[in-house]
């Protein structure tokens, strides 16, 4: 087995992206919560309140998530690898959908979270990120 390898910036900087992502996520869930009844709201989404308030409780569970596994990935665990991983495939399928479907405030925050799920899966899996999480 190797020694250990320091870790890199670009995964340091995965770190905090992808504690921004999460905090984001969070955030996004918290507006679709609170605005699923909202009627400015439910006119420039075009969906129903229960439909926002679903996509406001898994955007919550997946910045939840983004937190938990942001010191396992820091210490180069692979599952931590592997899940945030899923959840950036995830986000930026997610965000690619409402940037594309949606408009105004649920468009934007769309486009930043599909935005930072596709730099995270660069960092993620970049020759540096690939030696560091097989050798520690």
């Amino acid at each position: 087995m190797s020694a250990p390898v320091r870790r890199p910036p670009g995964v340091t900087l995965l770190v905090v992206l992808i504690l921004i992502g999460g905090v984001l996520e969070i955030l996004g869930g918290v507006v679709l919560i609170l605005g699923h009844e909202n009627a400015t709201v439910l006119r420039e989404t075009g969906r129903t309140r229960d439909f926002l308030m679903t996509g406001g409780v898994v955007a919550i569970v997946l910045g939840l998530l983004y937190l938990l596994v942001s010191r396992g990935l820091a210490r180069g665990n692979g599952i931590a690898r592997f899940l945030v991983g899923l959840l950036s495939l995830l986000s930026l399928a997610g965000g690619l959908w409402a940037a594309v479907t949606q408009h105004g405030t649920v468009r934007n925050q769309g486009i930043a979270s599909a935005a930072i799920g596709l730099v995270v899966l660069v960092l993620l899996y970049s020759p540096k990120a690939n030696t560091f999480f097989r050798t520690n």
